[in-house]
């Protein structure tokens, strides 16, 4: 019964540079040959089963060969061109080095088969299933790949077909390097660089095998669809270099990182949290600067995040993503220092990012305080903390009744009035001059989990106010 190996390429893109050829020729291996596919098993059975007697992996490989007979989706070219600078020599006047970033382009998600005419027993298929699942990628490693082995009933008739020497090759040809029977176990190990030491023009034990294209004579390039662009909630910069900031200057911090922000971007609203020349009223849809400090564990701020509940796009994204430096006014710098370095750490659009930040969780509690400029005249602390979250609540549309949540104010943990400061010392206020705050911490716990972030208070956009998941 003939064997198939099925390769899904899940995001479309599929890059592998072929035998002989250089990278920065353009050129792309399509479809994966038999060669690259044996390696690629090689490689899973040493990294991911080292378990599996070499004699079963060794049998289970000597079915792969013979060439096989492929099936490919619609696929198109596709080609990235760079200039990248020598950076050999900083000196040098010399023009940057063109590279070609070329790959093969398919409808995501779209599967490649090859089937070998062989007669495989169970023992055998079991191998090939456990190798299979070890293999990633293809080619290079951002073209990921996931694959899996099965057995067919017959060799499909439309398809990339093996021919012989002299036949009839006035159709569109490639050449695909398979391995010669029996395999050579050593032959498999060798790295490029042993190959070409040895200048070699091909591996040993291999033989070019030529592939004529169904008919038609042209397989009609299908442009893959666009997907819509990705709605991206979370960019996570990392803090680097000495002397981070202490999170009780969060406020000042995820001030700043605003005006840097959107500096760089001036012209995407939702950054700003205002419409060009109006003001925006969205339900605090627009971007929150949050500060951690690793999910809560010391002192210093450790990571940035810019959470946009509506989303942003990758264009945004990519106006901000060359921030590395933001700069602290003058009358900040014994505070914060005269600079905070950052690196762009992530960019992500669900939980996975920030678990600690997205729940679901029945219980959360304060990172940074909750603030509010209200005065609390001659109500209770008690009674006064609980109103002002059970508003911040209602506002953010999540559960605000007694009975759905209960609120424990934590009166042992101390604001620091630092924490408080105002959001707007970029405009040149000095720290004496801005409104004032009341700040608390507190614990919550809902009737059922809901999912995060949860961010509460009149500096809620401004660092201060972020609770995490207890759970």
């Amino acid at each position: 019964m003939p064997l198939a190996i099925d390769i899904q390429i899940p995001f479309g893109r599929y890059a592998a540079t072929p035998w002989g050829r250089h990278v920065n020729e353009g050129a792309v291996e399509w479809p994966p040959s038999p060669w690259r596919i044996i390696r690629a098993l090689t490689s899973s059975w040493h990294s991911r089963h080292p378990d599996i007697p070499i004699d079963d992996v060794r049998s289970a490989l000597e079915l792969l060969c013979s060439p096989p007979v492929y099936v490919l989706p619609a696929h198109g070219g596709h080609a990235i061109r760079s200039y990248m600078p020598d950076t050999k020599d900083k000196l040098s006047k010399r023009s940057p080095s063109l590279v070609l970033d070329a790959s093969i382009v398919v409808e995501p998600g779209s599967t490649m088969t090859a089937t070998w005419p062989a007669d495989a027993t169970e023992s055998q298929l079991s191998v090939l299933e456990q190798l299979a699942s070890g293999v990633s990628y293809l080619g290079r490693a951002g073209s990921r790949i996931v694959m899996s082995v099965q057995a067919t009933g017959d060799i499909p008739p439309d398809g990339y077909h093996p021919i012989g020497v002299g036949a009839d090759i006035s159709r569109d040809t490639i050449e695909l390097l398979v391995p010669v029977s029996p395999l050579d176990f050593d032959s498999i190990h060798m790295t490029t660089a042993e190959l070409q030491r040895k200048g070699r023009t091909r591996p040993p034990s291999t033989r070019w095998v030529t592939y004529t294209a169904p008919q038609p004579r042209r397989r009609q390039a299908v442009r893959a669809q666009q997907p819509k662009p990705a709605i991206l909630n979370f960019v996570q910069f990392a803090v680097t270099g000495r002397g981070r900031p202490d999170i009780t200057s969060a406020s000042l911090v995820a001030t700043l990182l605003r005006a840097a922000v959107t500096s760089l971007a001036p012209d995407v609203a939702g950054l700003h949290g205002h419409d060009i020349g109006r003001p925006r009223q969205d339900n605090h849809q627009h971007a929150h600067y949050l500060i951690l400090n690793d999910l809560g564990a010391g002192s210093r701020i450790d990571r940035l995040v810019i959470w946009v509940p509506e989303g942003t796009t990758g264009q945004a994204v990519s106006q901000i993503s060359n921030l590395t430096t933001i700069w602290v006014p003058e009358h900040l710098r014994k505070r914060l220092g005269p600079s905070i370095r950052v690196a762009l750490e992530a960019v992500g659009s669900g939980h996975d990012l920030l678990p600690a930040m997205t729940g679901p969780s029945r219980r959360w509690h304060t990172l940074t305080p909750i603030t509010t400029t209200r005065h609390r005249g001659k109500q209770p602390p008690r009674e006064f903390v609980e109103d002002i979250i059970r508003r911040e609540l209602m506002h953010r549309s999540l559960p605000s009744a007694p009975g759905l949540v209960t609120v424990t104010p934590i009166p042992d943990r101390q604001v620091v009035p630092a924490a408080l400061q105002a959001r707007r010392v970029y405009r040149g206020r000095t720290l004496g001059q801005r409104r004032q705050h009341f700040g608390f911490h507190a614990s919550l716990e809902f009737a059922v989990p809901q999912s995060g972030p949860i961010l509460l208070g009149s500096l809620a956009h401004f660092g201060l106010g972020t609770l995490l998941a207890d759970e």
